[in-house]
């Protein structure tokens, strides 16, 4: 069965001590005037970072092309074995991707090349290579931009330039663009490093190190800071921004200490004693950046790309109605509601809650009550993951008291989860049902 597999290199690499320095403030921003024409619209991609194109993967790529500017899929993955590039390739259905009109680059991923080879001639040929058969592979499509992903250390910038232009010298007339990190922009090579290419996609998630105090993917203040960073950095070089829409768990020792991450697959079982966090893509933050780029941003910035395209089974990631809400510059919105459903024994209520909206609703905030008059309750129970306490006239229901270690629950959009059961003496008996989170009430 193939897992759906996201791109966590940089935390990965902070994981293993790499820094990070927030360059420069708010003010110096090379935004827009009044007295100045509005920017222009900007445009939204999304990263088809799959490696296995399933009718699913298809389907999810055939419904973004509705809404979405463009795609980048991945086209390419180089890994490094005994020293030798060895390269994955996804079975992309170039031909009906280049259909839907709308713009289509290709990425080339690299990982990280093995200590005091990547600056030598074969190392560098060998990438070279690989990005001319990712443009010769795409069956005759119409191809925008050939991406390149690299984590580069800052020691190695000035050699990744030296790709960048052989790459681009090779990839002629298709433009190259490079994936850049925030702490690139302060160092004196990135200059150079940004215009050997055509443009950057500034990543601005995943780049704090995991503490027991994290709180966000993506932190709203820090990414408006790198954006003018980025604009100062290289002025006149033109960028996108890579937002995220996908969650990763991760989970500390008593002293503080990260014992991993797991980004993809089943929840792992993490020690009794370690504290569990779920950062995730907060829908409110990013339309805020949204919505504010949108006005007021640098005339380098052109545009955002989502990371990564939503696909059914992949639990770590937004389902599609959030996306959609985002590429339709909408709030994404959660609408929960709870029914009493039909049964056997018309004494019986079963209780349902459903996320009919296009936001996640963490369940463990959630408080559902149900009144009824006219009759008594003569049982009720909970299904395991909510606790219920029954009254005279009525019932509350709530999630379970977790534990550091539980993972949270969390209804996706259109999902349905049961609640658990009451019986009344009377069958004529009529519910009135109410649902409440911590944040939003709903009815």
């Amino acid at each position: 069965m193939f897992r759906f597999v996201a791109r966590f290199s940089l935390i990965f690499l902070l994981l293993s001590g790499v820094g990070l320095v927030l360059p420069g403030g708010l003010s110096g921003c090379r935004g827009r005037s009044a007295a100045e024409k509005p920017a222009p619209r900007l445009t939204q991609e999304i990263y088809v970072w799959q490696r296995v194109w399933n009718p699913e993967v298809e389907d999810a790529a055939r419904t973004a092309a509705t809404v979405a500017d463009g795609m980048i899929p991945l086209a390419a993955q180089v890994a490094w074995r005994d020293g030798r590039a060895a390269a994955t390739r996804p079975n992309i259905p170039w031909r009906e991707l280049s259909g839907n009109r709308k713009r289509l680059a290709v990425a080339l991923r690299v990982d990280p090349v093995p200590a005091g080879r990547i600056g030598l001639p074969e190392t560098e040929s060998a990438v070279v290579n690989e990005a001319r058969e990712c443009l010769r592979r795409t069956d005759g499509a119409t191809v925008a931009e050939l991406h390149l992903d690299f984590d580069a250390a800052e020691s190695q910038l000035r050699v990744y330039a030296k790709w960048v232009r052989a790459i681009r010298a090779a990839a002629a007339p298709v433009p190259v663009t490079f994936t850049a990190l925030p702490t690139w922009l302060k160092h004196p090579d990135f200059p150079a490093l940004a215009q050997a290419g055509d443009g950057y996609v500034l990543q601005v998630h995943g780049c704090e190190r995991p503490t027991p105090e994290s709180t966000r993917l993506c932190d709203p203040r820090k990414a408006r800071a790198w954006v003018c960073a980025a604009s100062r950095a290289a002025p006149g070089v033109p960028f996108r921004v890579a937002l995220p829409t996908y969650a990763y768990e991760t989970a500390f020792a008593p002293d503080g200490a990260c014992l991993g991450l797991v980004a993809e697959g089943q929840a792992r079982l993490w020690p009794a004693n370690s504290r569990v966090l779920r950062l995730s893509a907060n829908p409110e933050e990013l339309a805020g950046l949204r919505d504010g780029w949108q006005h007021d941003r640098p005339p380098e910035m052109t545009g955002l790309v989502w990371f990564r395209l939503p696909v059914p089974g992949d639990e770590r990631n937004w389902r599609w109605p959030t996306l959609r809400a985002m590429l339709e510059n909408r709030l994404p919105q959660v609408a929960l509601t709870v029914r009493s459903g039909p049964s056997d024994d018309n004494r019986l209520h079963d209780l349902t809650i459903t996320n009919t909206g296009d936001a996640d609703a963490a369940a463990d905030g959630l408080r559902i009550r149900a009144d009824w008059t006219g009759t008594t309750s003569e049982a009720g129970e909970a299904l395991p993951g909510f606790v219920m306490e029954i009254h005279p006239d009525h019932a509350i229901i709530r999630r379970a008291p977790g534990n550091a270690t539980s993972s949270p629950m969390v209804l996706r959009p259109g999902s349905t989860v049961s609640l658990g059961w009451l019986r009344f003496a009377s069958a004529a008996t009529q519910l009135q049902l109410n649902v409440a989170t911590d944040e939003t009430p709903t009815n």
